[in-house]
């Protein structure tokens, strides 16, 4: 069930929504902390930190539509965040 929600939530977020929605993913994390065992979290809060970096380096999801360099600081920021 985690791995639906977490799929749903990443194609939702990430792959057809702009900046401000890309830390939504957060109450999704947060909720997988609160159900689940600390490895569990760990792995999807790797998938989801992973997920950033792929559709970043391919000029897709919510980063595409700014420069590289605003590209990898929102990345990183996100990624900070997770």
């Amino acid at each position: 069930m985690l791995l639906a929600v977490l799929a749903v939530a990443h194609f939702l977020i990430f792959a057809r929504s702009g900046v401000p929605m890309s830390f939504s993913i957060i109450p999704v994390l947060a909720w997988a902390g609160l159900r689940f065992t600390t490895s569990t979290v760990v792995v999807v809060t790797a998938l989801s930190a992973a997920t950033v970096l792929a559709l970043t380096y391919v000029g897709q999801g919510p980063f595409a539509v700014l420069s590289p360099a605003g590209q990898t600081t929102y990345a990183q920021f996100v990624i900070l965040v997770l």
